[in-house]
């Protein structure tokens, strides 16, 4: 589904990405772990078409991608609903509605954007997201502006969409401790791949004296 090909990815004098290879297939589910500044956010714009590596390539066999950026730009002088803004790219309201409650958001879908919190946004933007019905889903700590509460749900509906679905998710994280760690894949990142398998290969490899993310 997806092949990364001896990624390098260059700003400057500052090697971001170097030899970056790896293979996932279709229902694969990805969590992709580093240090802070070891590149995991530039190697997912670089999948999203948001980047062009200095050299590599990199190639999906789908072009139903849904993306939840790590920052979500909301302007406050656009006064659009939630309503509205997941309208653009639905016009099914029982697909909508049905989002929205399995997000927990169903009381806020005539509320203004902006008067949403940072997490209730992120909800809103990962409904637009699936509602292209992808057949992979990027998101890039999709967590980090999350209640405690909710985030385990959370990441308990990324691993029900993985199955039903059989959806492929490439999930970047600073924390795996709380993740779903059944039939999952690793990839750990720090300019260069310096792990990638399933978990519990991963877990050995943390054993040994390398760091979690």
């Amino acid at each position: 589904m997806v092949q990364v090909n001896q990624i390098n990815m260059i700003f400057g004098q500052y090697e971001a990405l170097k030899d970056i290879t790896f293979t996932i297939d279709k229902g694969d589910f990805l969590h992709v772990v580093g240090p802070n500044g070891s590149g995991k956010s530039t190697l997912i714009k670089l999948m999203v078409n948001l980047l062009n590596p200095t050299s590599g390539s990199i190639h999906m066999d789908t072009s139903r991608i849904g993306y939840l950026p790590q920052a979500l730009h909301v302007s406050d002088h656009v006064p659009m609903s939630v309503e509205e803004v997941l309208k653009n790219i639905s016009k099914s309201d029982a697909d909508i509605d049905g989002w929205l409650e399995m997000m927990q958001m169903t009381p806020y879908k005539k509320s203004a954007m902006k008067h949403l919190s940072g997490g209730q946004k992120q909800r809103i933007f990962l409904i637009r997201a699936l509602l292209l019905n992808p057949e992979v889903l990027i998101l890039d700590e999709p967590t980090s502006a999350l209640d405690p509460a909710f985030r385990e749900s959370f990441l308990q509906l990324l691993h029900h969409l993985q199955k039903t679905h059989n959806m492929t998710i490439i999930h970047v994280t600073h924390d795996l401790t709380d993740i779903v760690k059944k039939d999952c894949k690793v990839l750990y990142i720090d300019q260069s791949m310096k792990f990638f398998g399933d978990f519990d290969a991963y877990e050995n490899f943390s054993h040994e004296g390398h760091h979690h993310a």
